[in-house]
């Protein structure tokens, strides 16, 4: 059972590595660090997910479901910024709901998962990405919460059966039945360690998710891949705790998934490249941005951008 706690604009966290977002102006946020790693080093890289050194094999387009969901037409779903918990693999999880204050339950709206990093949580994420502000009552979305991962860090279990990708099904499962959301327009972000993940549910739901964005991650696994998502890649061009390579390597084999040619036109924003050739309906974008693994200021508009230019299911 889904269960909901209203969260006060008293509550607000105004952490020192990121940018308070309890008010102010609605401009994005300046490049930042989003995750407060215990070290300054990459995490550890299980064989499960390491690095391939070439792109993956196209695999056919997957028939996803597209459609209001269960929860269309629910009068009684709160509305605002929630605190929710829902049981996945026997735990109790958390995880932060936005809800537009004008939603109306009977317009589907996109559905979208943001994924903090390692050493994270999901208040201070959701305070420092707000992609609410720039997705406004088109779209709900979920700041999931982490449990201890790489060196007890709060962070993701990666493998494509694990307690996270459960975790995902879970909110989507009882997200659906409570509000009105488009299950043809569900999406994954995530920054760094949430970027990995985010890549991890490409693979192992690319039949329920309609697009992914990793911000500063790595491509974790390839084979045995479900359905077919278009893909936003963006990373740092510095970046010294995930390699600028980790990103280009994901973006090839996001490339390679979508029937994509290898060259590649200049997109909207101007850091975006645009890869040609690609499957209908499944586009692949390449995001550079100067400096290292901070989150850059175009993220949110650029990744909302990319998500809403895509129709609901193939």
């Amino acid at each position: 059972m889904l269960r909901f706690q209203t969260i006060y604009p008293s509550l607000c966290l105004a952490i020192s590595l990121l940018v308070p977002a309890c008010g102010g102006d609605d401009s994005p946020a300046p490049a930042q660090t989003m995750d407060a790693s215990p070290s300054d080093s990459a995490p550890s890289t299980p064989d499960a997910m390491s690095t391939p050194d070439d792109a993956a094999a196209p695999r056919m387009p997957f028939d996803g479901p597209s459609g209001p969901s269960a929860g269309c037409d629910r009068a009684d779903a709160p509305k605002g910024k929630l605190e929710a918990t829902v049981i996945a693999a026997r735990i109790e999880r958390e995880y932060i709901l936005v809800v537009p204050d004008d939603y109306d339950a009977s317009t589907p709206l996109s559905l979208i998962f943001a994924w903090h990093g390692l050493g994270g949580n999901y208040r201070n994420f959701s305070s420092a990405l707000q992609l609410e502000r720039t997705a406004g009552s088109n779209a709900i979305i979920a700041y999931p919460n982490g449990r201890p991962s790489v060196g007890g860090a709060n962070g993701w279990d990666l493998s494509r059966d694990g307690r996270d990708v459960q975790f995902f099904d879970a909110m989507v499962e009882e997200i659906s039945a409570a509000y009105c959301i488009e299950t043809g327009s569900i999406f994954t972000t995530g920054f760094s360690y949430g970027g990995f993940f985010s890549n991890t549910l490409g693979c192992a739901r690319g039949d329920v998710l309609r697009g992914i964005a990793p911000v500063a991650g790595s491509p974790t696994v390839r084979n045995g891949c479900v359905g077919q998502v278009a893909a936003l890649i963006a990373h740092g061009e510095s970046d010294s705790v995930v390699p600028f390579s980790q990103g280009e390597t994901a973006s090839r084999i996001w490339a390679s998934q979508n029937g994509c040619s290898t060259e590649s036109s200049p997109g909207t924003p101007s850091e975006c490249a645009v890869f040609a050739g690609c499957d209908s309906d499944y586009p692949v974008w390449w995001c550079t941005y100067p400096g290292g693994h901070t989150y850059p200021r175009f993220g949110p508009s650029a990744i909302w951008s990319f998500f809403s230019s895509l129709t609901p299911g193939p």
